[in-house]
């Protein structure tokens, strides 16, 4: 399924303006709230072009989920009171109102899948051991030292082989890290990582892939976020399971790689679904369709909780 994508310098002031239509109806528990968590940058148009019936930018995905979910919620009739029946929606933009009374749909580039549990987040900090004496403490040595930690934190699982994961088909649900920066100058160097972490990360399990190493200095872990979980009606589940059938065909549930708008919302009451993946810079019409089929047929199949 594919469709139109609308200029992009009008969605914000759509997404704002059904925003306020649909408000009244965040206090209504048969209500479905919708939430577009940004995750590649938010929602400047400015940033993202139309090209060839593509959005391209690098906020296009986040820009173009909140596309569809517009077109989703205003074919509803967000706007015609809130009665509780089925299908009755709120959407929330640019922030949401923690206080809504009915379970939520947060849009995430889930390429077609569901979700219900995302990864926490933490953060590493490697500083690195000056080099021997004799050996030249330039670019060489950094890099040398940096390959052998880079090494030391690569997933690896004994069943699965992770380096042939192109898209974290076999790390969801294990602690994994990514290279987030290396701060170099006259203290030293420090490699600085991102952590996506699960219920059994523990500091010692992290800090001790490379504290043994004889380039390493000093380690310390700092947890930020723990591991999202929730619970969404049975109702919602089951629509937006059928939702996913007939918009994608082959769905599944997954692990969101790290936290986002979802893990923020206090509330269990929460499904996350949507198309395009983070970080691809286009989105085209056939996500906007199917992410619009997706939240659009989940909204319509909800009978309350």
């Amino acid at each position: 399924m594919s469709g139109a994508l609308p200029d992009p310098g009008t969605v914000p002031e759509r997404a704002a303006d059904l925003a306020a239509r649909s408000a009244e109806r965040a206090a209504d528990p048969g209500a479905v709230n919708v939430l577009v968590a940004p995750v590649d940058g938010g929602f400047d148009p400015g940033s993202v072009d139309l090209v060839g019936g593509a959005y391209e930018g690098p906020n296009a995905g986040d820009l173009g989920r909140l596309a569809a979910a517009v077109a989703a919620v205003d074919g509803l009739g967000a706007d015609d009171g809130g009665d509780g029946s089925p299908g009755a929606a709120c959407l929330h933009h640019p922030d949401p109102d923690a206080t809504a009374a009915g379970p939520w749909l947060v849009v995430e580039p889930l390429d077609g899948r569901l979700s219900t549990v995302h990864a926490g987040r933490g953060r590493l900090a490697v500083e690195l051991t000056d080099p021997p004496a004799g050996v030249d403490p330039g670019l060489r040595a950094v890099r040398d030292a940096l390959a052998e930690v880079l090494e030391a934190v690569r997933p690896d699982h004994e069943h699965y082989p992770v380096e042939r994961d192109t898209e974290g088909v076999f790390t969801r649900g294990m602690t994994t890290l990514s290279l987030a920066g290396v701060d170099a100058g006259e203290g030293g160097t420090t490699v600085r990582f991102d952590v996506s972490t699960t219920p059994e990360t523990r500091v010692r399990a992290v800090e001790g892939l490379v504290e043994d190493l004889a380039c390493v200095g000093a380690v310390r872990y700092e947890p930020v976020r723990g591991v999202a979980r929730s619970d969404p009606p049975s109702s919602l589940r089951a629509a937006a399971e059928a939702a996913a059938e007939r918009a994608v065909g082959d769905w599944e549930y997954e692990w969101y790689p790290g936290p986002t708008a979802f893990s923020r919302l206090p509330t269990a009451a929460k499904l996350a679904l949507g198309a395009g993946r983070p970080g691809e810079g286009a989105f085209d019409g056939a996500d906007y369709g199917a992410c619009r089929a997706l939240l659009g047929e989940t909204l319509a199949g909800y009978g309350g909780a």
